[in-house]
């Protein structure tokens, strides 16, 4: 009976350790025989970006990988596993993580931080009484709203 429940459990981790959705780690072999290890984040157009274990995110143009490397490539991007574009500006991942990759097939780009969208003013309808300029104690009113109507 316990042998029965280790089964099933070790089936059903297995079964999660395969959907976390990223793309397992595999040696690829560059063109000049070179073999790096990572896995394959996503690619835009004929550019791969693969994330090596030291964490660090490679851009690979399909080319300079081996003939199996380069079917694995296809494979996986026509069954939809990676997607598509540059994972530096695909939020929707978490763990994107760069691959590991020789020197020699490509350089590292340094990574720069985008600064977060600024948020749009609101608007307010006319006549609302969020749309009104605030008016200092002492300061005339009609020069507040003069200044509005020559911003504006």
């Amino acid at each position: 009976m316990a042998r029965h429940w280790v089964g099933i459990l070790s089936i059903l981790f297995g079964f999660i350790l395969s959907s976390t959705g990223q793309e397992p780690f595999r040696t690829f072999t560059a063109t000049s025989g070179q073999a790096f290890t990572g896995r394959v984040l996503s690619y835009e157009g004929r550019t791969f970006y693969i994330e090596g274990k030291d964490k660090k995110l490679y851009p690979v143009p399909y080319n300079q990988l081996s003939p199996d490397d380069q079917k694995y490539l296809i494979q996986i991007a026509q069954g939809g596993k990676v997607p598509k574009g540059d994972p530096r500006s695909l939020n929707s991942a978490p763990s994107t993580s760069p691959s590991e990759k020789s020197a020699v097939v490509a350089s590292p780009k340094e990574e720069t931080r985008q600064k977060p969208a600024s948020k749009p003013k609101p608007s307010f309808r006319p006549g609302s009484f969020f749309a009104y300029k605030p008016v200092n104690l002492g300061q005339d009113p009609a020069l507040a709203t003069e200044a509005t109507k020559t911003v504006s």
